[in-house]
């Protein structure tokens, strides 16, 4: 009975981690403007895509044009982090990126391109 239980923990937790939260959008970014235009463009196409290859854990904070912020944190070795520049009904150019690490040594910052790959 303990296998089976033990299975079944194994099991649901990589399930959840499979739908963990990898995207960052806007906070005015409308889903239904989104649904619409899903086929219209290639989603890689209009986000920055984050990923952290290190031991140690990231801070990420980004601008938007409109001066809209978003922080999070990354841990080692997570999965890469898509931060969409699509909002307001079209792509947007331009995206203000600071990484940095837990202990605040700055690792990233600058205004990366649509398509861009940040590795650290």
């Amino acid at each position: 009975m303990k296998i089976k239980s033990a299975a079944f923990c194994l099991l649901f937790m990589l399930v959840s981690s499979a739908f963990a939260l990898n995207q960052y959008k806007h906070p005015e970014t409308d889903t239904t403007v989104k649904v619409k235009q899903a086929l219209a463009w290639w989603p890689w196409s209009c986000e920055v895509t984050i990923q952290n290859r290190s031991r140690i854990g990231l801070n990420v904070y980004a601008i938007y044009q409109d001066g809209a912020e978003i922080a999070f944190d990354m841990m080692p070795y997570e999965r890469s982090v898509s931060i969409s520049l699509r909002y307001y009904g079209y792509c947007h150019d331009r995206l203000y990126l600071n990484i940095s690490d837990f202990y605040g040594y700055p690792l990233f910052a600058g205004y990366p391109i649509p398509g861009d790959v940040v590795k650290v």
